[in-house]
């Protein structure tokens, strides 16, 4: 079942034991897929050292997208509007851009 589209409810019927039932809450706001966008990454430091990219959520958790951007490697990301992108320097966890 899917109730408002954020939540999913899955239950089976069972003649013995323990009934569970399933619950997937989406609490992430409905996206429009026509409003996406190409972002691109090009790793252009001067340390000659690897990024790793992440995109940061709202609550401000980090979460992958690429790891280990090496020097002079372009990276080609869909995305939406907003939407807010860190790098870090994959050796030492430094924030680089």
């Amino acid at each position: 079942l899917v109730h408002d589209k954020t939540l999913w409810h899955g239950i089976t019927k069972v003649t013995r034991g323990v009934k569970y039932s399933l619950l997937f809450f989406f609490d992430e706001p409905e996206r429009d897929m026509s409003s996406q966008v190409s972002v691109y990454f090009n790793n252009v430091r001067v340390s000659n050292r690897s990024v790793d990219i992440f995109w940061q959520a709202e609550n401000g958790v980090l979460k992958a997208v690429h790891s280990g951007l090496g020097p002079g490697e372009k990276l080609l990301q869909i995305s939406f509007p907003n939407h807010v992108f860190v790098a870090r320097d994959s050796a030492s966890g430094d924030v680089v851009g």
